[in-house]
């Protein structure tokens, strides 16, 4: 799996279930849990993601689509 799909996985399964921990969100993309926190970072860049008792998206968030370089895709 590429860095470009996992943060849309991450993206999503934070989206559809509010509260995931980072844990969980190694187990369904298969790497570390410090890899879920770097791949968080950088989607906090640019999404509205925020820890309360697991991570959320602001209900209010309108989700634009993902930019990122050739680099930081492949």
């Amino acid at each position: 799996m590429s860095k470009f799909e996992r943060l849309l996985l991450i993206l999503n399964l934070i989206r559809s279930r509010p509260g995931i921990r980072a844990g969980e969100l190694a187990l369904e993309t298969s790497v570390s849990q410090r890899t879920i926190f770097r791949d968080i970072l950088a989607l906090a860049a640019q999404y509205p993601v925020f820890y309360d008792n697991g991570y959320r998206l602001l209900h209010t968030a309108f989700l634009k689509t993902l930019n990122f370089t050739r680099s930081e895709y492949t």
